[in-house]
């Protein structure tokens, strides 16, 4: 079987030589939400991650908060 990227197809042909970087207000400010997501996710081991995710209702989240409150008091 051979693989094929469908983006790739879908884009090989397109001409981006004069790409201009975006100043969409809208557009950067989801870049920069993504961006601090990206990195609060990157924070925790992927063990955690699946952990949080299995666990996903409000009352977890509060008493995830709340641990989290705690360990980082000063």
């Amino acid at each position: 079987m051979q693989n094929i990227d469908p983006d790739y197809e879908r884009y090989k042909d397109f001409d981006f030589s004069g790409a201009t970087p975006t100043k969409n207000p809208q557009i950067l400010q989801a870049r920069a939400r993504k961006k601090a997501h990206d990195d609060l996710s990157n924070f925790f081991d992927s063990d955690v991650q699946e952990v949080i995710k299995q666990h996903n209702t409000p009352k977890d989240r509060e008493r995830l908060n709340t641990m989290i409150r705690v360990l980082f008091a000063t």
